[in-house]
């Protein structure tokens, strides 16, 4: 019986999701997208870990190559890997020499000579700046990753921590100089290990800065909505706080769960009189605003269309998601004889 050359064993590795395998037989002399054998392969893994969630149990190899007419692997020979289950799927380019695979990397715009048939999701290797093996990771460099993870996990634990108004600016003030050190957070910059860290504080020192600005508002504002008896009032509640509400800083998602109040994605409960103040507002906000919403929404799903294929119309991206927009919409409509019925999206 013919043996199985290396490549077709780790095509085969591939194919059946083999992480154990494949990190066991592929060689360390080699660089694989430009970063270590250690660090190629924990995105993989995190690609087949992805795959079984999705309940695959093989990938499906499709032969196809490069076609990138702007990229110098034009041309160059790889595989597509598609879940035999989901579709979600993975192009990647394998250089060889002999039965020797020298390199292997991701595909952005991938051929296969074959249809491949219906697809889904297409999943993408990314090496950051800092997993380049030609990345100089000088003492100065690895002070900055080790302040920033400490940092992080003084705030950030499975399962989430507990942090009020006071922790939130402790850390905020403790971390500055951190903070400072590796450079503010920006999301053109390239991501480094410790972009968690400066990513994080900029959300919560936003955060902070906007709870300082609007002060005991939020208060009163929820006082005032468990007043408001008429459609009416609600309105102009939902309308006249409009503005407090979208000044929140972009990253900050609160959601509530059973009795918690949870900011950035569940990864801390905010706790304390002063957090849950603005949490309760958020919610009670966001919930009044979508229902009245729905109701006096003012166009069909065509004029939303065509708005949204108008270069020129981007200022109405956002303001269509205002109810004082839809509002002064009707009004408009209604002063030239147009009755807009109610519940139109």
């Amino acid at each position: 019986m013919k043996q199985n050359s290396y490549i077709q064993n780790i095509l085969h590795y591939f194919s059946q999701l083999d992480w154990d395998r494949l990190y066991f037989y592929l060689k360390e002399e080699y660089a694989y997208q430009d970063t270590s054998k250690e660090i190629f392969l924990s995105k993989v893994k995190k690609i087949f870990q992805a795959h079984i969630q999705m309940g695959d149990t093989e990938l499906i190899l499709t032969k196809g190559q490069c076609k990138s007419k702007i990229c110098d692997n034009c041309g160059k020979s790889g595989y597509r890997f598609i879940g035999n289950n989901s579709r979600n799927y993975i192009d990647l380019i394998f250089e060889t020499s002999g039965d020797d695979i020298t390199d292997i990397y991701d595909c952005s715009d991938f051929s296969t000579k074959t249809d491949s048939g219906k697809l889904e999701r297409n999943y993408h290797i990314f090496i950051e700046k800092d997993e380049a093996i030609t990345f100089n990771k000088s003492p100065e460099y690895w002070a900055k990753v080790n302040s920033a993870n400490m940092a992080y996990d003084e705030l950030i634990s499975n399962p989430p921590k507990e942090i009020d108004y006071e922790g939130l600016s402790y850390w905020v003030e403790k971390y500055t100089f951190t903070n400072k050190t590796i450079g503010r957070f920006s999301v053109f910059n390239p991501k480094m290990k410790w972009s968690h860290f400066s990513e994080l504080y900029d959300d919560l020192y936003k955060f902070k800065s906007y709870i300082d600005l609007y002060g005991s508002r939020f208060n009163i504002e929820n006082t005032n909505l468990e007043q408001i008896t008429t459609e009416e009032d609600l309105i102009n509640w939902v309308i006249g706080t409009e503005t407090l509400y979208e000044q929140v800083p972009f990253g900050i998602n609160i959601e509530k769960e059973n009795e918690n109040y949870y900011a950035l994605d569940k990864i801390i409960i905010l706790v304390g009189d002063r957090l849950s103040h603005v949490s309760k507002f958020h919610l009670d906000h966001s919930s009044h605003r979508e229902q009245l919403i729905k109701k006096y929404y003012s166009y069909t799903k065509q004029e939303e269309r065509e708005i949204y294929s108008r270069e020129n119309e981007a200022d109405n991206h956002n303001e269509i998601w205002k109810l004082s927009f839809h509002l002064e919409n009707r009004k408009k409509s209604k002063e030239l004889g147009v009755e807009i019925p109610f519940f139109l999206d």
